[in-house]
């Protein structure tokens, strides 16, 4: 089967008279971040080949709410689409949203959450895919990594004493998506799909497994209700992030010096696959070498001294997720030993990365 594309397909209504050939053909060719051009689908005016610049014509600033739709809320309204479900409120909600966004009143930016956590519905992977990219229109959440290194960054600011601000800014739309999500959405959206990784998904399910017996062990050790200090158990979270970074950093050297004295097989894939947060380690060190700091001992102290501050437990991502754990604790404590749900592995994280940039989240009463 043959499809001839042609310049035309890509030119909508509404059609204005070309100014070349005085058809009603001079139609919106692309639309971008706040202007959009035509070209007529009668003569193709403007051809840049002829010397024929294209026309730019401006719009309107947008200010969008900015409305994560979490996975629970992604299924319920597929399955309402695919008349799955008897819940007609799901299915007038998709609608209301849908509306709004193509209103372009409001956006609901797709992340790498989603992406994960479809892949575990294997039966309607790809309809939660096919309908999250609907609703986001192009606009995508950055990698969680991305915005805990743009987060950190202002926290070294901070404790360096370049920033004496004590709030953080979130209005830099940069910090957080691939592009500006208040930009006038275009037509047309292409996207790239590069395969799925076939062991992905046992890698998801072993990661909600072991945060679950992390969680457990951790419950082991709780104090009555009596006893149980909210602060405090933050606080705990807060230097179990800390020592994260500070612990696997460390791995990570010596096992690399091991390779490096062939005490280990030197092993490419290795480099490739260590832990993202060594890189957050490495941004601090390099952030100390680049004011002066060049002796790496010294650096390693500033690095201590930064990560068990305030200055780091009150980073954004830092503070959130140690919040909800602490409050996932205190449910266990005051809940009759309530047990975690996998589901807590994703919805901390999403909720610590994102909800600053966010002016709503829909997710579900836990």
């Amino acid at each position: 089967k043959y499809i001839k594309v042609g310049p035309e397909i890509f030119i909508h209504p509404p059609h204005i008279e070309c100014p070349k050939c005085g058809e009603k053909g001079y139609g919106i060719l692309s639309i971008y971040e706040q202007r959009y051009l035509r070209r007529c689908n009668k003569c193709f005016y403007p051809t840049i080949q002829k010397g024929e610049h294209a026309e730019e014509f401006m719009l309107p600033k947008l200010n969008k709410k900015i409305i994560y739709l979490d996975q629970f809320a992604i299924s319920e309204m597929v399955k309402a689409k695919k008349d799955l479900s008897q819940r007609k409120d799901w299915f007038d909600l998709y609608k209301l949203i849908d509306g709004l966004v193509l209103d372009q009143v409001i956006v609901c930016p797709d992340s790498h959450y989603h992406e994960k956590e479809s892949e575990l519905f294997v039966s309607l992977s790809k309809e939660f895919k096919d309908f999250y990219e609907q609703m986001s229109r192009g606009i995508t959440f950055s990698y969680p990594q991305d915005i805990e290194s743009y987060q950190m960054h202002k926290a070294l600011k901070k404790f360096a004493g370049e920033d004496s601000s004590q709030d953080y800014d979130f209005s830099d739309w940069s910090e957080a998506f691939d592009k500006n999500p208040h930009s006038w959405q275009d037509k047309i959206h292409i996207r790239v799909n590069l395969g799925k990784d076939p062991n992905e998904i046992t890698r998801l399910r072993l990661s909600k497994k072991k945060y679950l017996e992390i969680m457990k062990e951790h419950f082991q050790g709780l104090p009555d209700s009596d006893k149980f200090d909210f602060s405090e158990e933050t606080k705990v979270w807060q230097v179990a992030r800390a020592n994260a970074i500070s612990q696997l950093y460390h791995n990570y050297l010596r096992e690399y010096i091991e390779m490096c004295l062939r005490i280990k097989p030197f092993d490419p894939m290795w480099f490739l696959n260590s832990p993202a947060i060594t890189e957050l380690a490495e941004q601090i060190l390099y952030f100390f070498e680049d004011r002066g700091i060049t002796d790496k001992i010294e650096q390693f102290k500033k690095m201590k001294e930064f990560l068990y501050s305030d200055y780091f437990y009150n980073i954004p991502y830092v503070l959130i997720g140690s919040l909800f754990n602490a409050g996932i604790s205190r449910r266990y404590v005051y809940g009759a030993r309530k047990e975690p749900k996998s589901g807590d592995y994703y919805d901390i994280q999403i909720v610590s990365h994102l909800l600053p940039y966010c002016d709503a989240m829909l997710i579900d009463n836990e």
